[in-house]
């Protein structure tokens, strides 16, 4: 369970859950040896939280997710999950 409380300060609790928020450096977050697809939970404070599936992307050994959102004082805007590509994948 994830929960957000009135100063914007996430909680989680039970499962498989896992927090990342101290492995952070310059708002990005490595993650190594992850499964085939995991549920991505990101807590933006008194904005509000976002979720994804995530299904690995494996076009080289290692690839970079960018979750962009529109404003994130509104996290009702959206956002778009967008992987980065290299070599003879980029666009």
């Amino acid at each position: 369970m994830i929960g957000v409380g009135s100063a914007g300060h996430s909680t989680f609790s039970g499962g498989g859950l896992k927090e990342y928020t101290s492995q952070l450096r310059n708002g990005v977050l490595r993650l190594q040896n992850v499964p085939d697809h995991f549920d991505l939970e990101l807590a933006f404070g008194t904005p509000g939280t976002s979720s994804s599936l995530v299904y690995r992307h494996c076009a080289a050994p290692e690839t970079v997710l960018l979750y962009v959102v529109k404003n994130a004082d509104k996290l009702s805007d959206g956002g778009d999950l967008m992987w980065v590509k290299s070599g003879k994948y980029a666009h």
